[in-house]
């Protein structure tokens, strides 16, 4: 009992991490869920797809970020470890600023060329003028959230989880409450995406501030005088780059593959299935995310049998969440799938959410090898390992989808999960023990 008690104790902070950093990540889809409704009456249908756009070309924030979000958890909470928290304060400001600057290139390129495309892409979305200003308005939101992200993950570097999902949290809540308000009061999409860039801006400040206030040193500017540390983090977070640019071509291409071989109807039942069976791989991912920060801090503090330890109980419990979640996908899956969207649209799917949920069960059995190699400096083997499996998928889909249809899609997601199971020969090999 009391050495239960005492592994309980130890334990703790990680569980209080993995529960926050959960919290995170489902609050959010509640929220809109909670919210869509309201903004598609107030703005009408074709804004709130205006609006959606807009969120969508925001996100592509990714690659103009080089990494610099994984980079920032990994070289933050090595300084912490070494008790260096100077260095800390230099790291953000480093990658502060060269995220900032490889966003500004992608911004700059969406604002610059969003007459063009509100002509010729986006022709059908609206009002050439109201799409411009829809465009041009996401290029700021891209650049301020990846500014947002850095101080985020400067946060989880320092294994504050906690006030980081409290911080996100609030703001969102902010973000979504006020959006709605705006919407309903004045029916205005320029308005909506004010209010909501507004909070956005603010939500950068209170996370800088607070990261500058526990680090002791203001991280709310940009550092390129120590070379040393720009080349050591961009180094780093190239490759956190490169797999994450591999990770959404992959997303995406198989969806475009379906559209293109076979129509928009089965595109809608793979991207619904998809939606549901993708939490088996991003539960345990928002959960033990905390891994990343931790296995770094200790690579400075403890002695390989303890960072051996720590591998084999997060290991244990990424396969241990991921059976549950899997298994339970597979038996109440089509029972959820009725009860969502509808009986007709379960029975012409279920068979798609079976092979989807086996594929991202054995992609989930990747989390902890994944942060694991993370915390270890092993970003360069870890992209090589995703990008060859985002590889195989797509020549997988390529060859499968011809001949099995929408199944072969989803089993070419389970190509990529067994081919980056090879995670789990890097973090176990002889050489790899500290």
């Amino acid at each position: 009992m009391k050495a239960a008690a005492a592994l309980l104790r130890q334990a703790s902070p990680h569980l209080r991490n993995a529960t926050w950093s959960t919290a995170e990540y489902v609050f959010y889809p509640l929220l809109m869920f909670a919210a869509t409704p309201v903004l598609v009456r107030s703005l009408g249908t074709a804004d709130f797809g205006l609006l959606m756009l807009t969120t969508a070309i925001a996100g592509i924030g990714t690659a103009g970020s080089l990494g610099m979000g994984a980079a920032t958890i990994k070289f933050v909470s090595s300084a912490i470890g070494r008790n260096d928290r100077a260095e800390a304060v230099q790291v953000i400001r480093s990658t502060l600023g060269l995220a900032t600057a490889g966003t500004a290139v992608v911004a700059g390129i969406v604002m610059f060329t969003a007459p063009l495309l509100a002509t010729h892409v986006f022709e059908k979305m609206g009002e050439h003028r109201q799409v411009t200003f829809a465009l041009v308005f996401a290029a700021i939101n891209l650049l301020v959230m990846q500014i947002d992200g850095v101080f985020a993950c400067g946060l989880r570097g320092l294994e504050r989880f906690g006030t980081a999902a409290r911080l996100e949290i609030a703001f969102k809540v902010t973000a979504v409450l006020a959006s709605m308000a705006v919407a309903w009061v004045t029916h205005d999409l320029y308005a909506v995406l004010v209010a909501s860039g507004s909070c956005l801006a603010a939500s950068s400040l209170a996370k800088g501030w607070t990261l500058g206030r526990l680090l002791g040193g203001s991280v709310l500017r940009i550092d390129f005088s120590n070379r040393a540390m720009l080349r050591t983090v961009l180094g780093f977070g190239w490759w956190s780059w490169l797999s994450g640019i591999g990770g959404l071509l992959f997303v995406h291409a198989d969806r475009l593959l379906i559209g293109a071989l076979i129509g928009a109807k089965a595109v809608g039942y793979y991207a619904v299935c998809t939606q549901l069976a993708q939490q088996i791989h991003a539960l345990p991912a928002a959960a033990m995310a905390f891994l990343f920060p931790l296995i770094s801090r200790k690579l400075h503090t403890e002695d390989g049998r303890a960072l051996a330890r720590l591998r084999n109980y997060g290991v244990t419990v990424n396969v241990a969440i991921s059976l549950i979640l899997g298994v339970g996908l597979m038996v109440f899956g089509p029972f959820i799938l009725a009860l969502w969207m509808g009986q007709d649209f379960a029975s012409n799917s279920s068979h798609i959410l079976l092979w989807l949920t086996v594929a991202y069960f054995v992609l989930s059995l990747n989390v902890a090898p994944y942060y694991l190699l993370l915390g270890h400096n092993e970003a360069r083997y870890v992209s090589i390992a995703n990008l060859a499996g985002g590889g195989m998928g797509v020549v997988a889909a390529v060859i499968l989808l011809p001949t099995l249809g929408v199944i072969g899609a989803a089993q070419a997601r389970l190509v990529m999960g067994l081919t980056t199971l090879a995670n789990y020969w890097r973090l176990y090999r002889p050489k790899a023990a500290p």
